[in-house]
């Protein structure tokens, strides 16, 4: 699938993502959806620019800093287990809106 197509997509299920793919995502402003578990992700970064996501996954990836998520407010559903996170406090603003999630604020 080709970046121009990409951007059109609100929705991607399971993908094997490759670190460099990435940083095509942070173009993906429209996205609603997005899963990218055991992928072994560390820099969330080009996520902070999808603002309309509503569900998220990030299990078992290598992910340490979740800085990036705190402004994805439209966030319902949120999956971080087995990462090495050890500060939660980027999303506690929308934490109790989180209908779905694996985790508890430290």
């Amino acid at each position: 699938m080709q970046v121009k197509a990409l951007r059109l997509c609100i929705h991607l299920p399971l993908i094997e993502v490759e670190r460099l793919l990435l940083v095509t995502l942070k173009n993906l402003t429209k996205l609603t959806r997005l899963n990218l578990n055991k992928n072994e992700v560390s820099n969330i970064e080009p996520l902070k620019k999808l603002t309309k996501l509503t569900h998220l996954v990030l299990r078992r990836n290598k992910i340490t800093n979740i800085e990036p998520l705190k402004n994805l407010k439209k966030l319902t559903g949120l999956y971080l287990w087995h990462n090495e996170i050890t500060d939660y406090s980027p999303v506690e603003p929308y934490y109790d809106n989180l209908r779905y999630k694996d985790f508890e604020l430290h």
